[in-house]
């Protein structure tokens, strides 16, 4: 379970990453989509719900 964790909280950093540093608008589209999914791992992960409209 920590694992999971860790994973989600990696993606979700390295997602914030790729929308900071943005080389191309399609490239940092695909990080805020990821960025996305990893919160919402977290969140799951967590005992939270996520509902993204």
């Amino acid at each position: 379970m920590s694992y999971l964790v860790s994973l989600f909280v990696f993606l979700l950093l390295s997602g914030v990453i790729g929308v900071v540093v943005n080389p191309a608008p399609v490239y940092g589209v695909l990080s805020l989509v990821l960025c996305a999914g990893a919160g919402c791992g977290v969140l799951v992960s967590f005992g939270g719900s996520f509902l993204g409209l």
